[in-house]
């Protein structure tokens, strides 16, 4: 993946992008860089990082998953329509398996498959925070996408519980 695991600076997530994109060999994605504040301060990460009808390769993800770690308000990823395979989706997935602010997840109309639907399912027995995840228009099989949704049912009425009882 290029530099260490723990090579944040501390900069802007924007010049923390370009430089992951710099070591992976890539060119930046402009919409990316259209999204990622300048700044460093907390105040103006972004909640929703929304790259829908872009395409983000799978090495573009190396990136991308980086900054999603140092994203301390996210909330919302969309990556509709981005041509994202197995292997794109598996690195979104260990990048969330410990974060507690996503809670929607957009991967409709991409070229993912059962592989994908699989990561998803296990990302889902490490982060109960997730609440959303659209599927549409991909090609995981709709078993697959049934039991994600069972799965993020009960995350809900668990959420709900935990609600009700404090």
């Amino acid at each position: 993946m290029g530099l260490d695991e723990d090579d944040w600076d501390g900069k802007s997530l924007k010049a923390y992008y370009r430089r992951h994109c710099r070591v992976n060999k890539i060119s930046p994605n402009s919409a990316i860089l259209n999204i990622l504040p300048d700044e460093s301060e907390v105040e103006y990460q972004p909640k929703v990082f929304d790259f829908r009808n872009n395409y983000i390769s799978e090495k573009g993800m190396i990136p991308l998953v980086r900054i999603i770690r140092y994203s301390p308000n996210l909330e919302v990823i969309i990556l509709k329509n981005n041509g994202l395979r197995n292997q794109s989706v598996q690195l979104l997935a260990n990048v969330l398996k410990n974060n507690d602010t996503v809670e929607q997840i957009d991967l409709s109309n991409n070229m993912i498959s059962d592989g994908a639907g699989e990561y998803l399912e296990e990302l889902l027995a490490y982060n109960t925070n997730i609440r959303v995840i659209n599927l549409s228009a991909t090609r995981i099989s709709d078993r697959i996408q049934n039991r994600i949704q069972r799965k993020l049912l009960r995350l809900q009425k668990l959420d709900g519980t935990r609600s009700s009882s404090s």
